[in-house]
């Protein structure tokens, strides 16, 4: 479903520069996050890398991809664990959307930003979860609170934005919350 709205989205691009007052920009970004997902009766904590793309399509809506490499420990086992045997990898795909927006002095701009989108996940679980391995769905929710410094003499990148995320992940066994910090450039 999130992939047909994507789709539709991106071919309706050309429509959306029309209507935005500047032109469509792609950002690139990375993030690390924290977090927590329940499976099979068990909270399994993540620590994730991950690696992100956007593109504006209008004034206050952009596309995303994500790809995430995880690291997964059994939060609720009391025995040592073995660092080096859960891990994974997660894509998402999503819509964001700007919520509220305001620039002081044409040079610092802050945003708060609404997304939804969905996703798939390959791990190898820790060993006291009971399964060796699960291939979950999810689908996700999220808000982000950022700023962006503004520069719009500099040959580079005109923009670079530190940001800080907040988002609900929904599996088949239930709701998994992740927070991050990270950066992105134009």
């Amino acid at each position: 479903m999130i992939a047909a709205v994507a789709v539709a989205l991106a071919c309706s691009a050309q429509a959306a520069r029309a209507e935005s007052d500047q032109a469509p920009r792609g950002k690139l970004g990375f993030r690390i996050g924290f977090g927590a997902l329940p499976i099979d009766g068990h909270r399994v904590g993540t620590i994730g890398l991950g690696l992100g793309v956007e593109h504006q399509l209008t004034k206050t809506w952009r596309i995303l991809g994500e790809y995430e490499w995880l690291w997964l420990s059994d939060e609720d086992a009391t025995a040592m664990r073995d660092p080096n045997d859960s891990s994974g990898h997660r894509l998402h795909a999503g819509l964001r959307r700007t919520l509220a927006a305001t620039t002081v002095r044409k040079v610092l701009r802050f945003y708060v930003d609404g997304e939804l989108g969905g996703g798939i996940a390959a791990m190898s679980l820790p060993r006291t979860v009971g399964k060796e391995a699960a291939v979950l769905p999810h689908g996700f929710a999220g808000i982000r609170f950022g700023y962006g410094f503004l520069q719009k003499d500099n040959k580079g990148s005109r923009t670079w934005e530190p940001e800080f995320l907040l988002r609900a992940i929904g599996i088949p066994d239930g709701i998994g919350l992740s927070f991050g910090v990270g950066m992105a450039w134009d």
